[in-house]
Parts: structure tokens; sequence; C-alpha cells
């Protein structure tokens, strides 16, 4: 499993944005070029050609958002056509375009050309505005990157070197893979985060080498133990019931349970 750092992920010094920003307007470019972004090339025609195309695809990106500054609905869905037609791999469309009326919806439908994503049209905000939240949209495009695996670090501080998983100031050892602190290939990694099935339960494990007892989350992963790096021995657990009963518990009681567990 991937921990997430507390550390921000915007740190332009320690990561690789794996993904391409295509635009159509010369001031959006511009003033993503202020905010530091160089992954962002401009689309020559509102209405990506044959020629755009062929640049985007010749970046070899692993991901592509195109941020547009539309005056209809008819462009934006004209670019969703040209995004489905020409296949360009792992596309989102963002634009200034969200409210279409409903009338306009069924028009798109009938065409066969509306990607149903919650995303209706509707033109009410100045390219203006539009730049004045640039930078909120843009950080927002690195959330979805990060959960896409689209962004790449190298950032090991407090940070196991093996797995990258973040290490606790008392840890030695990480607890996730059992690597000794400041040792391993220190290679980039993405953060993408984990999708976890099912009721966790708190486990309870000890070393067999130097007698450290510790508890955790079973979905936490961390078999290993923090002071020699020895793989626990697993000793029993405590099931705290479904996911509903998980999510209403406050911390208070997440950590009372641990520590009964560990008094046991």
């Amino acid at each position: 499993m991937t921990n997430m750092g507390s550390k921000s992920f915007f740190d332009k010094n320690t990561m690789t944005r794996e993904y391409l920003i295509i635009t159509n307007k010369i001031e959006i470019r511009d003033k993503l070029a202020e905010l530091g972004r160089d992954n962002c090339i401009l689309s020559e025609h509102d209405i990506p050609d044959d020629a755009d195309i062929q640049r985007i695809k010749s970046e070899g990106k692993n991901g592509h958002f195109f941020l547009m500054y539309f005056s209809s609905a008819e462009q934006h869905f004209a670019v969703r056509k040209v995004i489905a037609d020409h296949q360009i791999s792992r596309a989102t469309l963002m634009s200034n375009i969200f409210k279409l009326p409903f009338s306009e919806i069924e028009k798109y439908k009938d065409s066969g050309d509306f990607w149903d994503d919650d995303e209706y049209p509707s033109s009410n905000i100045t390219l203006d505005r539009f730049l004045e939240i640039i930078a909120q949209i843009v950080d927002h495009i690195d959330h979805m990157a990060e959960g896409r695996g689209w962004i790449i670090h190298s950032d090991y501080h407090d940070r196991c070197g093996n797995c990258h998983a973040v290490l606790a100031d008392d840890e030695k050892y990480c607890t996730m893979c059992g690597t000794k602190r400041g040792e391993g290939a220190f290679a980039h990694y993405d953060n993408k985060p984990d999708i976890l099935y099912g009721s966790p339960v708190i486990m309870k494990w000890r070393c067999p080498k130097c007698g450290n007892v510790w508890v955790d989350w079973s979905y936490s992963e961390r078999r290993y133990c923090k002071e020699c790096g020895e793989t626990g021995e697993y000793l029993k657990c405590d099931d705290p019931g479904g996911l509903n009963e998980v999510a209403e518990m406050t911390e208070e009681e997440s950590q009372a349970r641990m520590k009964r567990l560990l008094e046991e």
C-alpha cells in the first residue's frame, strides 16, 4: 500500500508532471507560464486540427487535460468529438462551459456526440474571471493527476528509500517493507493511492528478533518491526465491524481500541 506524505506534491523541485495541458487561448498559456507550468501547449485553433493532434501525441505524455475557453457549447462538444475520433489517450476536457439547458442536452444526445459526465455546459464566465481562478484549476488538475499516477516524485524526506512510505520520527526501519532508514534505491515514484475494499481489522504483531510489539489497521500492512526491520509474527486481531462502523468511529475510540488490543 502506498502512503501519502504530508509534504505538498506541488513542489516543482521534487516532482515531474507526466501529463500535458492543452489550451486554445494564449492568455491561458501565458498565465500557466507565470505559475511555472511548463507542461502546457497552445492549440492553434479552438477546435484542434490534425497538426494540433500530431503535436499533442508527439509529446508522449501519460495523460491529457484540455483546459479550454469557449464562446459556445458547440465548440465544447466539437472538441470532445475530436478527442474521441483521434483516440487521444486518457484525456479530460475542462472548460468555462458548465450548465447547458436541458433542451440543449437532449439535442446533443440525439446527435450522438454527447458524453454523459455531469459537465453540462453553459457559458457565463468571462475570460478574465477564468484567468483569475486558473491557479485553483491547475491545482485541482494536479490532484487528479496524482490520483492517476501521472506525477512522478523524487522527494525522500522522511520516506523509505525502497518503497517511499512515510517514516515516523521514531522508525529506524520501514514498517511497510523492512528497509533500514536511509537505505534503498531511491527511485522516482508516483503516489497513486490504492483502493481498499472490505472492513479493516486491527492486528497485533510481535517481533521475533527484538520482542517489539505493535498494533495497526490491517490495510496498512505495517508488518515489519520499526526497531530492527524483522518481519513481525501475527498474534491476534480485533474486528471493529463493517465499514459503516469504522467510518462512524471517532479518533479517540479508534485509539482506545488499538491501545486495548496492545495491552491484551
